[in-house]
């Protein structure tokens, strides 16, 4: 995961210039839960919802860090 962090960084940047804010990671995280829900149906247990709400939520605090440095820098 390490490796991934300054990449995950870069998008967070860039998604700045896209106009996203942090609560929109909020959105996007609550559809791709209801997208593998919809998706894998009975095998979308808890454990997989927990298990992608995890991942997802490291993912979107590393591109917030990166998009708040972004908006620092300018």
């Amino acid at each position: 995961f390490e490796a991934c962090i300054p990449t995950l960084k870069q998008m967070g940047a860039n998604h700045v210039t896209y106009g996203v804010k942090d609560g929109d990671y909020n959105v996007v995280g609550a559809e791709l839960l209801l997208t593998l829900e919809q998706g894998l149906g009975d095998a979308f247990t808890d454990e997989v919802r927990n298990a992608w709400g995890a991942v997802y939520e490291v993912l979107a605090s590393v591109m917030k860090a990166g998009a708040a440095e972004s908006l620092a820098a300018a």
